[in-house]
């Protein structure tokens, strides 16, 4: 298994989506945390599983989210940079902000 480092742009949005979910739904938040928790433990124990994208990186999806999880593969380590949302493959908030 490789450690896992998430960059404070995906730590952040991880942490609002939950924030989010909870909010609309007890309990959600802690389903969507541990979704993305079961992914990148995924990642981290078999990094090529990730379906190959952009600039050499690699994503997996969180079971029962619509969402990807960025990850770039390093000697030592499996860096995050992103957490998207996958239909839109865009980071979370992009939409919002281009409006």
């Amino acid at each position: 298994m490789k450690p896992v480092r998430f960059l404070e742009e995906a730590q952040d949005e991880f942490l609002e989506q939950i924030s989010y979910y909870e909010e609309h739904q007890k309990g959600l938040g802690d389903r969507f945390r541990e979704s993305v928790e079961a992914a990148t433990a995924l990642a981290s124990a078999h990094p090529k599983l990730g379906s190959p994208w952009k600039l050499r990186t690699r994503r997996v999806f969180p079971k029962g989210f619509p969402f990807s999880l960025v990850y770039r593969i390093e000697p030592a380590e499996l860096v995050s940079s992103q957490l998207l949302t996958s239909s839109a493959g865009q980071p979370i908030g992009a939409a919002e902000s281009d409006a």
